[in-house]
C-alpha cells in the first residue's frame, strides 16, 4: 500500500512524485529554514535524483538561505549542473554560507564557465569569501583583462580587484558593504516567485577624514545653534535636546582644516543647500566669509549672537 505524503511536513513534501509539489516545499525552506531537510535538499539538488530544473533552482536556494554548511559538497557539484539557472543560484548560495572552502572550485568556475552570468554570480561568491586572498584578485584580473567576456563582467572584475587592493593596503580602512546591480541589462537569474532585491552585494571601501565631533558641538553650544544663514533657531528632538549641524566651509574632503573658525552653524535645509547647490563665498580681509550665494541668491553670514544678527 502506498504512502501518503503529510502535506504539512514541507521535508516529507520534498519526496511527492509531483515536480511542483516539490518546488513548492522547497520554497517554503527557503523561507523557513530547517535543519533537518538539508540530507533532502543536496538529494533533490543532484540532477540524477530530480529532473526538475524548478525543483534544483529552489533547492539550492533554500540551502544558502540555511546557511547550511553541510551543503557545500552538493552545491559545488550543482557548479557543473548543465542548467545555467542553477549554477547561479548555486554559487550564490556558496558565498551566502561563507564556506571559505569553496572559494578554489569558484575560482575554476570561472575559468571553466563560459556563460557571463554564471561567472557574475561566482565572482561576486568569492569577492564575498575571500574579498583579501591574492587568488580572488588574480581570477578578477584575468576576467578583467578578457576581451571576450562581457562589459558588465569585465567592469564587475575590475571593481573585485579594486576592493582587494584597497583591503590588503596597510591603512586600509574598514569595508562597508554596497549594493552593486547587475549590469546586464536584466534582473539576476532567481528562482520563481523570489521576492528580493535585483541587487549584488560587494564591499565598499570608504575613507573618510577625520573629525572633531567634540570641538563641532563646542561651535555650536557657543552659537547658540542659530543658523548663521537664515537666522532660524535650532529645534528641538523628541528627546528634548536643541538640533543644529555643522558645517566646514572648506571641506575636510577637499583639505580644508577641522577647526572653529572654519565652521559654520546651520540649520538641516541650509546645511542641505550648501551641500548640494551652487555655492560662492564672499570672503573679508581676515578670509572669513562675510555672505554666501546659494545659487545666485546672496545671503549674510551671521557671525555675532543673537536672532538680530546683521
Amino acid at each position: 500500500m502506498r504512502r501518503r505524503t503529510d502535506l504539512r511536513n514541507p521535508v516529507a513534501r520534498l519526496g511527492s512524485r509531483d515536480p511542483e509539489t516539490r518546488r513548492r516545499a522547497a520554497k517554503e525552506l527557503a523561507l523557513h529554514p530547517q535543519r533537518e531537510a538539508v540530507p533532502k535538499l543536496c538529494w533533490r539538488l543532484n540532477p540524477e535524483h530530480d529532473g526538475s530544473e524548478d525543483v534544483r533552482e529552489w533547492c539550492a536556494y533554500a540551502l544558502g538561505k540555511g546557511r547550511a554548511v553541510a551543503g557545500v559538497p552538493t552545491l559545488v557539484r550543482a557548479l557543473t549542473d548543465p542548467i545555467r539557472d542553477v549554477r547561479c543560484i548555486a554559487a550564490s548560495a556558496l558565498g551566502a554560507i561563507g564556506d571559505r572552502r569553496a572559494a578554489k572550485h569558484l575560482r575554476d568556475l570561472l575559468q571553466s564557465d563560459e556563460d557571463d552570468l554564471v561567472c557574475q554570480y561566482a565572482l561576486t561568491a568569492l569577492a564575498t569569501l575571500a574579498p583579501t586572498d591574492d587568488r580572488t584578485a588574480g581570477a578578477a584580473v584575468r576576467v578583467a583583462q578578457d576581451e571576450s567576456r562581457a562589459p558588465a563582467l569585465r567592469q564587475l572584475a575590475a571593481r573585485v580587484s579594486a576592493v582587494h587592493n584597497a583591503l590588503s593596503s596597510e591603512a586600509a580602512p574598514t569595508a562597508q558593504p554596497m549594493q552593486l546591480e547587475l549590469l546586464t541589462g536584466a534582473e539576476p537569474t532567481r528562482p520563481n516567485g523570489v521576492h528580493e532585491p535585483a541587487v549584488i552585494r560587494l564591499p565598499r571601501v570608504v575613507y573618510e577624514p577625520e573629525r572633531d565631533t567634540d570641538l563641532a558641538e563646542q561651535v555650536k553650544r557657543q552659537r547658540r545653534g542659530i543658523c548663521q544663514v537664515c537666522g532660524v533657531p535650532p529645534f528641538r528632538t523628541r528627546t528634548g535636546a536643541e538640533y543644529s549641524e555643522a558645517h566646514h566651509i572648506d571641506l575636510l574632503a577637499e583639505g580644508g582644516p577641522d577647526t572653529a573658525e572654519n565652521m559654520l552653524v546651520l540649520c538641516a535645509n541650509c546645511h542641505c543647500k550648501l551641500q548640494f547647490a551652487n555655492v560662492e563665498y564672499e570672503r573679508g580681509r581676515a578670509g572669513r566669509p562675510r555672505a554666501v550665494r546659494i545659487n545666485g541668491e546672496r545671503f549674510n553670514i551671521r557671525w555675532r549672537g543673537g536672532p538680530a544678527w546683521a
